[in-house]
């Protein structure tokens, strides 16, 4: 499975934390070989959790996957830390030795959130652009029925106030197809606050994920005369379990086509499953818009209510609205 580092008590307790590593003999001698992992809980300190695995020969230059002989269920909610580490012994001569780096992660049991960032931008993805509008996105795989309220996603602080994003809901096609769609949400309009933080899309309804089913989530935006608004990412994924939707082509040969591609970067996006994440969403469409400045069309030129064409009404506030006139 994947790596959740923002995990629900719910699917910890139906998917307890299994350990597997890929050890390598570099000697010249045989080496018995056996994985260590520790898990401490944060808030006090204590040891939460210890396992091995069996013991593997290796001869030299050989590698092989081993797991823990048994899995960690959190009682606990809070940050963890886990370190992995290996320690050999010279074809049972007696001599152990700690023969690898230890390898350290850290998870959180939350009561709502669902995540796999790592809390920490470290890049981002363009997804209100001047050639066209892209979704990014990210796929969760569910151990218990949870009903899904909203999405967490977090702006580029480079994003302009007034641009407009949303929330999708895919799920996976088990046939190896595009991921279908299940619902998305209404357009939000980014605040100068909402630069460098958090925001929250919430459903129109609650959507129930059911046991054994993997969805995915995404955030995206519109082609704009300029480049809008973006999502931060944090650390890298499996290139299958991220991915983003060209929906304008802008990629595609010819362009125009639109299509999904794989993403290493792990997207700043989460579930929610928090009844109360759908009060938190303030939307400028129903504050005062101010004066309207000028309509311009999806190229950056000056438009006067085209018919049949969108068109971006920009208003004395930063607000930008994207409408379509059809005739």
């Amino acid at each position: 499975g994947q790596d959740y580092t923002f995990n629900p008590m719910t699917q910890a307790a139906a998917n307890p934390y299994a350990f597997e590593s890929v050890l390598r003999n570099g000697g010249i001698a045989t080496q018995d070989i056996t994985m260590h992992v520790e898990v401490t809980e944060d808030a006090t300190a204590a040891n939460a959790f210890s396992s091995t695995s069996n013991v593997l020969i290796l001869a030299a230059g050989e590698q092989d996957t081993v797991a823990a002989n048994a899995t960690f269920s959190p009682i606990n909610g809070g940050s963890y830390s886990i370190e992995i580490w290996s320690e050999a012994d010279s074809a049972g001569a007696g001599s152990v030795y700690t023969y690898s780096d230890t390898a350290s992660k850290i998870t959180t049991i939350t009561d709502y959130t669902y995540g796999k960032d790592y809390d920490l931008a470290d890049s981002y993805w363009r997804i209100g652009r001047t050639d066209g509008g892209l979704e990014i996105s990210s796929t969760y795989d569910i151990y218990a029925d949870a009903d899904l309220y909203s999405v967490d996603a977090h702006i580029s602080d480079w994003s302009v106030p007034g641009a407009q994003v949303y929330a999708v809901l895919y799920e996976e096609d088990i046939a190896g197809g595009d991921p279908i769609l299940l619902d998305q949400t209404d357009d939000y309009t980014i605040q100068s606050s909402d630069l460098g933080a958090w925001i929250n899309l919430d459903f129109s309804s609650a959507f129930t994920l059911t046991t054994g089913t993997t969805f995915r989530i995404a955030i995206g935006s519109y082609l704009n005369p300029i480049d809008t608004v973006g999502v931060n990412t944090s650390g890298l994924g499996e290139y299958t379990a991220q991915g983003m939707f060209d929906k304008d082509g802008v990629y595609s040969d010819p362009i125009g086509t639109p299509g999904w591609y794989t993403i290493s970067g792990i997207p700043m996006l989460r579930m929610n499953f928090d009844p109360g994440s759908v009060s938190a969403v303030s939307d400028v469409k129903q504050e005062e818009k101010g004066k309207l400045i000028k309509i311009i069309d999806v190229l950056g030129r000056e438009a006067n209510n085209a018919k049949n064409s969108p068109l971006l009404y920009m208003y004395e506030n930063g607000v930008i609205e994207k409408q379509l006139i059809v005739e």
